[in-house]
């Protein structure tokens, strides 16, 4: 079968399918700013400068233009995922949540590729592309799936607090998880002798050992 069935190592899979879903959502959106707006920058700065139009129309045009492309590859993608996972719930309600937080992390890539894309020059436009990188992985280590917040040492917390990917991370797994019912165990033969794996007996424990979906906002979702 191609959709998963619940289990004990489920949850893992599933996070990790959000978590680079979340980082598919943001990076290809970012890196399309990076290659084209560079080349275009010294006409812009033309037109700019012999008032023919301002900075503003040029980048909210640009912004407005990818909004149908960003919704069509998100509901693409975020049907593929709940085809090949089931996101923990069928719910459509879960599905619609979901789709919408993607939707939210391609306006993060489109400004972070526009602000990192006007940093690099038009010859050598791979300069916004290292700009990203660096702002990006940090964001990727600190969200709380490759190190766990609750792990994470003092001195970097503020990493994480920053991390845009810690948030889409956090919203996404509580859509999932807050209103999931019971977990099945998984049993590990021990010498001939079945032993319980079980620790996430419900969604909650999920969320718990995440040490997400714990503010005001995110327990709503």
């Amino acid at each position: 079968m191609l959709r998963l069935d619940m289990t004990q190592t489920y949850v893992y899979t599933i996070t990790g399918s959000v978590f680079f879903g979340v980082a598919s959502m943001v990076m290809p959106t970012a890196i399309g700013h990076i290659s084209t707006i560079p080349l275009q920058l010294p006409c812009v700065i033309r037109e700019i400068r012999s008032n023919g139009f301002s900075a503003l129309p040029f980048f909210a045009v640009k912004f407005v233009a990818d909004v149908p492309v960003d919704v069509l590859g998100v509901f693409v993608f975020a049907s593929l995922l709940n085809f090949m996972t089931g996101m923990a719930n069928d719910s459509g309600t879960v599905f619609l949540k979901i789709a919408l937080i993607f939707f939210s992390a391609t306006l993060i890539g489109n400004a972070i590729g526009q602000w990192a894309s006007i940093l690099a020059p038009a010859s050598t436009p791979f300069v916004g592309l290292i700009v990203l990188l660096v702002v990006i992985i940090p964001q990727f280590l600190f969200c709380g799936v490759l190190i766990l917040l609750d792990v994470i040492p003092i001195w970097w917390r503020w990493m994480s607090d920053l991390s845009v990917f810690r948030y889409f991370l956090e919203l996404t797994l509580a859509a999932m998880w807050a209103s999931y019912g019971d977990i099945p165990c998984d049993y590990l033969e021990v010498k001939g002798e079945p032993v319980e794996i079980c620790p996430f007996p419900n969604g909650q424990a999920v969320l718990d050992f995440y040490s997400m979906g714990r503010s005001p906002v995110v327990s709503r979702m």
